[in-house]
């Protein structure tokens, strides 16, 4: 997607600026239109991820909005948006076997991988959805946290290593954030993460 491939070559907080502009807010609700209609479509949904995961990557403290600025709170609710949009779809859906990595793995992943990225990025303070009533925030935590519950321990070991890399960096970001979200995560969230955290641990009570 050229959008992308321009956002990762804005460096700094200037260029930056100039492609958040260009695309909020009317090619992003193109796109997250898009996202909407053709969730079930990797040559779609995935791209469009991508975008979202590098819109809010932090690279360089390039995405600094002013401190009366809105753009970083909108910045936010549309990646909150598109990965509610795709969770609450694919988490439903049964791709085939040989083509469940490109079909919903890999977007499971990117999801991770921008609700990391948010939560690290400092370009938006999460108190502000709370104070107002919006469940922007709190939707795109859950949302997230369905998708990777909906991955079995098994299928995680064998899928790809990139994966397992922001399987452990969201979760690393999330309890580093708020311990409060994280003490109040269900018991089964904690069994069905620990044995893919620590899997020269659990790995002999997996498989034997």
């Amino acid at each position: 997607m050229l959008f992308r491939s321009v956002v990762a070559a804005a460096h700094n907080r200037a260029c930056y600026a100039q492609c958040f502009e260009a695309l909020h807010p009317a090619y992003l609700e193109v796109y997250l239109r898009a996202l909407e209609l053709w969730w079930d479509d990797p040559t779609v949904a995935n791209p469009i991820l991508k975008l979202m995961a590098e819109l809010v990557y932090q690279r360089g403290a390039r995405i600094q909005f002013g401190s009366n600025s809105p753009n970083g709170i909108l910045l936010f609710k549309a990646a909150s948006q598109a990965v509610v949009t795709f969770g609450s779809q694919i988490l439903g859906y049964a791709p085939p076997g040989d083509a469940a990595y490109s079909h919903k793995y890999k977007g499971v992943m990117v999801c991770a991988q921008i609700m990391a990225r948010c939560l690290d990025g400092g370009f938006v303070n999460f108190g502000v959805f709370q104070l107002y009533g919006d469940r922007s925030f709190d939707q795109a935590l859950e949302a997230t946290l369905k998708l990777l519950l909906s991955i079995s321990v098994e299928e995680l070991m064998v899928s790809h290593k990139n994966c397992k890399r922001w399987f452990w960096e969201v979760m690393v970001v999330w309890c580093g954030w708020s311990l409060s979200f994280a003490c109040q995560c269900p018991r089964l969230v904690y069994l069905t993460f620990a044995p893919f955290l620590f899997p020269r641990f659990f790995s002999p009570l997996l498989f034997s």
